[in-house]
């Protein structure tokens, strides 16, 4: 569950009961009906250091401590008289009202009714996501996703990049322009704006949050990076360190892409011959509101500006974003000089520049979202995406190089 204590995280779970209380959602207390959701039935307000749920008509009060949403449905954790944890709230549809699976769904097809009108198009379930394509009366076309606010991060970069592969699609068959829309809500909605803040003005992609459709979300840059983490070093004398269960010790499967980041370290030269191989941290923890993410790898040029390689052996169209994303964690806290106050990289003077960003993965397996993301990226990424020969296990060579256009 997710721990109430800051106006933010009462401003999210307020956000989460409104788009609930547009489609009828009430609040039990076990088989009991305690009220409707919204100002003229329960509502959540920031006290000091917590939230406080109340009726409309003050006969039900509660300290709300935390909250989780899992398939759309909404638990509250709330103290009672004396500070006591006494039971869980629950939040879900009437009987005959929309079923907690399918809030989203609605309030995502409300928004884009608002937007290109009644007779816009449809959209359809892909998934965790949704997806489809409007076009309003003017002729305006755009390619249209949603994703669901306990979308994971994996499930929101596979979603934009459908999106954009979509649109792709759709300029090729109108021969014309067309936008990207993007639905969703929060959570999920943060991770969809700390993706887009790194994208061109020229990348015409919209972001909306299905409880207020007619207003574009701005993007936002955030970022979290914790310590410790697998550090591999060509002295073998040094011990790799690697988060592992007390007293269990087990044998390391193989893996495509473990034996691709083998075959990287290994000829880390022909990648990119400015890295300095002599230093190179692989599976660093990259974490974000408690959703955990490993860095494939983090290097360091020769003259000290950081890198950040991504890697897939398989067809993956969540490689560019995916990338993007654990670099601009990197950026942030390079920024802030953390990094090297962290232990990492010692002795060598980073460059204060932003790092590099290597997309790396067999020539048939780089998926046709690498060479789409590499045209949208506004100037502040540094990307190049590499292409490997087929049997890189074998005969380890770069055949191609794209670099952000």
């Amino acid at each position: 569950m997710r721990n109430l204590k800051t106006p933010e995280d009462v401003a999210e779970l307020r956000a989460a009961l409104a788009v609930r209380a547009q489609s009828g959602w009430s609040v039990w207390d076990g088989s009991d009906r305690v009220s409707g959701l919204g100002p003229e039935g329960f509502d959540v307000t920031y006290v000091h250091d917590g939230a406080l749920g109340r009726t409309a008509d003050g006969s039900r009060l509660w300290r709300v401590v935390a909250w989780d949403e899992r398939h759309g449905a909404i638990r509250l954790k709330v103290r009672g008289a004396f500070g006591l944890v006494t039971r869980t709230l629950r939040l879900s549809a009437e009987p005959g009202a929309l079923s907690a699976g399918d809030w989203f769904e609605e309030a995502a097809g409300r928004a884009l009714t608002l937007r290109y009108g009644p007779e816009c198009g449809s959209l359809r379930v892909a998934g965790q996501r949704l997806s489809g394509s409007a076009r309003d009366r003017n002729g305006r076309i755009a390619s249209v996703v949603g994703v669901g606010p306990d979308a994971s991060e994996r499930v929101v970069d596979d979603a934009l990049a459908a999106g954009l592969v979509a649109r792709a699609r759709i300029e090729r068959t109108n021969r014309r322009r067309a936008d990207l829309l993007v639905l969703s809500a929060v959570p999920a909605l943060r991770t969809v704006a700390e993706r887009l803040v790194w994208f061109g003005n020229h990348a015409r992609v919209r972001l909306v949050d299905v409880t207020e459709p007619l207003a574009d979300v701005r993007p936002h840059d955030q970022g979290t990076l914790v310590p410790g983490g697998r550090a591999v070093w060509p002295n073998p004398k040094k011990a790799e360190m690697r988060p592992e269960r007390a007293g269990r010790s087990r044998k390391r499967r193989r893996s495509p892409e473990r034996d691709l980041a083998q075959a990287v370290r290994a000829r880390l030269d022909l990648v990119d011959p400015s890295l300095d191989p002599s230093t190179v941290y692989e599976q660093v923890p990259a974490r974000r509101r408690g959703a955990d993410g490993y860095i494939d790898m983090l290097c360091v040029t020769r003259r000290g500006r950081l890198a950040v390689i991504e890697l897939k052996a398989t067809e993956d169209r969540a490689l560019p974003l995916q990338g993007l994303s654990y670099w601009s964690r990197v950026r942030w806290h390079h920024a802030r000089g953390e990094i090297a106050r962290r232990g990492y990289f010692p002795g060598v003077a980073l460059d204060p520049r932003p790092p590099l960003l290597l997309l790396v993965a067999p020539r048939l397996q780089m998926h046709a979202s690498v060479e789409i993301v590499l045209g949208l990226l506004s100037r502040d990424v540094d990307c190049e995406a590499i292409a490997l020969t087929t049997r890189w296990r074998r005969s380890f060579a770069v055949l191609e190089r794209t670099a952000r256009r």
